[in-house]
């Protein structure tokens, strides 16, 4: 989805009513309909770091399949290296992956649906 927001000021004073328009289109252009909503926060006040928000990368790949908490779920989603990657094994080979049974993987047995 290619979004493009557009306001008519570039700045506004603290309770200022906010008009934006919003242009939503698909990869060949054409026009999407949708619902939308938007937050706004002043960064310099309460900062955002994107690694320890959940994203929708982390709860259907990760969050979904791991119990317990997590510290940084979007760490491994935000900015993929091949540091995150290999970090990510390791998370995934500690608290995850458990929908089979080893014995069963060794001996070339018929694997559970989904693996």
């Amino acid at each position: 989805m290619d979004l493009k927001v557009n306001s008519s000021k570039k700045e506004y004073s603290l309770r200022e009513k906010v008009e934006i328009e919003l242009d939503a289109r698909d990869a060949a252009g054409n026009p999407l309909v949708g619902n939308f909503s938007v937050s706004v926060i002043n960064e310099d006040v309460v900062p955002s770091d994107e690694t320890t928000e959940n994203s929708i990368f982390s709860q259907l790949l990760l969050s979904s399949d791991i119990k317990g908490y997590i510290e940084k779920p979007n760490y491994y989603f935000h900015n993929p290296t091949d540091e995150t990657r290999a970090n990510l094994d390791i998370l995934m080979l500690t608290q995850g992956y458990r929908r089979f049974v080893w014995k069963d993987l060794i001996s070339n047995k018929q694997l559970p649906l989904g693996l």
